[in-house]
């Protein structure tokens, strides 16, 4: 039995078409570890929007269950997508809805699951001073060596905290140092080395509706 009905994956394809752009296309399923694939010649598709996500289906097995909780990631980063108005949240959401999906925010999931929420244990007090000690001794390299090994310190540090974080990765056109994920919410991460203490922290907070 498929895990995402047929029905939903046209009506999904079909919101991209209308209200995404090629680039936030290729976004929401990359950052989902999905790849895309090669349409048989064959299969004809009108659009380069609508080919462009056959082109991920391609690559999905929609009886496996992690490529269905690939998929619902994708539901997910569609409603974090900038649009003019909350029309198209609403519309997705609807989507969803009527496929039995549970919606809460932008985490997409089967409503016979329940949200995902992990336990942190605590990191040890040697592997807190280890980090301490790496990040002091970026203050010694030179300003291109210290780029790079800064992002590995913050992969080391997420990493120890049990953040799933992965590396520095190129979307189209711009460049992304990392991303963690914390109770099933995924968060992109850029970051700057300062030589000398910013005068002010400036926090941007995310209000789920």
């Amino acid at each position: 039995m498929e895990l995402i009905s047929p029905l939903l994956r046209v009506d999904f394809r079909e919101f991209c078409v209308g209200y995404l752009i090629l680039r936030q296309i290729n976004d929401i399923f990359t950052m989902a570890e999905i790849k895309a694939g090669k349409l048989s010649p064959n299969k004809i598709i009108s659009g380069q929007r609508r080919t462009l996500v056959e082109e991920y289906y391609s690559t999905l097995n929609w009886h496996r269950q992690d490529d269905a909780n690939k998929f619902l990631k994708v539901l997910g980063y569609a409603m974090a997508q900038s649009f003019s108005s909350n029309d198209a949240r609403e519309k997705l959401k609807s989507l969803y809805e009527r496929e039995g999906l549970f919606v809460d925010g932008i985490q997409v999931s089967f409503k016979t699951e329940k949200p995902k929420i992990n336990i942190y244990p605590a990191v040890s007090a040697s592997v807190l001073t280890d980090l301490k000690e790496k990040l002091l001794l970026l203050d010694k390299l030179d300003p291109h060596n210290r780029g790079f090994e800064f992002e590995k310190f913050l992969k080391d540090l997420f990493e120890s905290h049990r953040l799933a974080p992965r590396s520095s990765f190129r979307l189209i056109g711009e460049q992304i140092d990392g991303c963690f994920e914390l109770n099933s919410d995924v968060y992109l991460l850029e970051a700057k080395w300062h030589a000398k203490q910013t005068a002010k922290l400036i926090y941007l907070v995310s209000e789920k509706k």
